[in-house]
């Protein structure tokens, strides 16, 4: 599988700070993409499929999204 992540360019999301296990779960463990932890900080978290990163900036109000499909994420098995 190349990327499992299928965008045009890196992906760049907002979530609330306390948010940061729920994404490590879901991101890494479920969406199996792998930590980047050279880019990780208190403020920021991100994730990496081939050439492509899913970065998602940790804040105290996130703004809501306007587009419908921010991002697609190839996995193996739905089920699973």
């Amino acid at each position: 599988m190349d990327s499992r992540i299928v965008a045009v360019d890196h992906v760049y999301l907002e979530a609330s700070r306390d948010a940061l296990d729920q994404l490590t779960w879901f991101y890494g463990e479920l969406a199996q993409l792998d930590a980047v932890d050279d880019v990780a900080t208190k403020h920021q978290v991100c994730f990496r499929s081939a050439r492509l990163e899913l970065r998602v900036r940790l804040v105290d109000t996130p703004r809501g999204e306007s587009v419908a499909c921010r991002v697609t994420i190839l996995v193996d098995c739905l089920e699973d």
